[in-house]
């Protein structure tokens, strides 16, 4: 599967391989989880131009980990814009101070700098 096909706002764990692959352990904990049916396991690929013979692991897992990013950031951003045109509609009482320092996730503290505070 062409790793920008794969839904990486969902729970996930990537094991990247060199061009030798992964340890007999790892090969075999994810043998096991195939085998009891965990069907969320899939090997994942990255189509590249063809004058690129390869992408040694550290690129590959950081490519790999830059779009599973965007999905996320771009998940979070409409979950906060519909969130946030919620809250707008029903809390007429909020002070405008409460609405800025709470920001679009009211759970989430915001940095000084205005930016939310959150997990990857």
């Amino acid at each position: 599967v062409a790793h920008d096909t794969v839904d990486w706002t969902a729970p996930s764990a990537l094991v990247v391989g060199a061009e030798v692959g992964v340890s007999r352990d790892v090969r075999a904990a994810l043998d096991a989880a195939a085998a009891a049916g965990d069907d969320g396991l899939r090997r994942v690929h990255i189509p590249i131009d063809s004058a690129v013979e390869s992408l040694n692991a550290a690129v590959a897992g950081s490519v790999i980990l830059l779009d599973a990013r965007r999905q996320r950031r771009h998940a979070a951003t409409a979950a906060a814009e519909t969130t946030s045109e919620k809250t707008w509609a029903s809390s007429s009482s909020s002070t405008a101070h409460e609405r800025r320092t709470t920001g679009p996730h009211p759970a989430r503290p915001l940095r000084p700098s205005g930016r939310v505070v959150g997990d990857f």
